[in-house]
């Protein structure tokens, strides 16, 4: 249950972070942007309010993840064992794991078309998806045995989830090695 609620929690607050969008109908000033939207400009959003342009059909949010091929491609960068490390961890897209959950909406939503692709394309993104997630947080676990501070230069490598995961572990684990090794007598 705890897990749940936290990361539903991650992905209210992702709502927050901005996005790409570009403008497809003009609206002038707005309450949210001090800039004015107009046809053809690219302007970055805070996502809620990105998504609900867009439903309306004023905005495109510009995504870096448009199919499974750019998907798998970051799958591939994190499996190839980088010339420093195995344990190094690229630099994704902040918002990759929201993009690859909405990509996998959209197909989705395509599945009454029948055509077989949608379902393998569907099945691809999934498979891929989780490979990344399982790759990516080995990594993490790998920086929070070995380190006892946060390095900031690793977490510009990382998305908002992957962030909040790092920290928490972190924390978490290391406060509870200082107290088992404290109730030990060590």
């Amino acid at each position: 249950m705890f897990m749940k609620a936290f990361i539903e929690s991650i992905k209210s607050l992702d709502m927050y972070s901005t996005v790409r969008v570009m403008v497809l109908k003009d609206l002038g000033k707005t309450g949210f942007s001090d800039i004015d939207l107009v046809r053809g400009v690219e302007i970055e959003l805070p996502r809620w309010v990105a998504e609900i342009l867009e439903n309306k059909e004023y905005v495109k949010i510009i995504l870096n993840v448009k199919s499974s091929d750019d998907v798998n491609k970051i799958r591939f960068q994190e499996e190839r064992k980088s010339e420093g490390s195995k344990y190094e961890l690229h630099k994704i897209p902040p918002n990759l794991y929201y993009e690859i959950r909405r990509l996998i909406r959209e197909y989705e939503k395509k599945i009454d078309s029948k055509d077989p692709r949608v379902f393998q394309e569907i099945e691809k993104l999934k498979k891929s998806f989780k490979k990344i997630l399982s790759l990516r947080y080995k990594k993490i676990l790998y920086y929070i045995q070995v380190s006892e501070n946060i390095d900031e230069e690793l977490e510009k490598r990382m998305t908002l989830e992957e962030k909040i995961f790092y920290r928490l572990f972190l924390r978490n684990i290391h406060k509870w090695i200082n107290s088992i090794a404290v109730e030990e007598g060590s």
